[in-house]
């Protein structure tokens, strides 16, 4: 996570560290925290309350565009897969 560069195309990996549900602008998002050891990112899944599979513990490699904020990095409905 330590070389995520904003608005570029890139691939995360980690366990989920928190799930949360997070209105932005009147709708429904879904906040996943994906840490890898060295830092963390946030999947945003806009329109969502919930995705099934999508808890703490589980390991899940992704790739979207990051977008940076003043305190962290942020990826907005990325493509992901669960792993075990």
């Amino acid at each position: 996570m330590d070389s995520i560069e904003a608005r570029r195309r890139t691939r995360v990996g980690g366990e989920v560290r928190s799930v949360r549900i997070v209105p932005r602008a009147g709708a429904p998002a879904l906040e996943v925290t994906v840490s890898d050891g060295r830092g963390a990112v946030v999947g945003v899944f806009l329109g969502r309350r919930k995705i099934a599979g999508l808890s703490p513990g589980r390991r899940v490699p992704s790739r979207a565009s990051s977008h940076a904020t003043a305190n962290r990095y942020l990826v907005f409905n990325p493509i992901y897969e669960l792993l075990s």
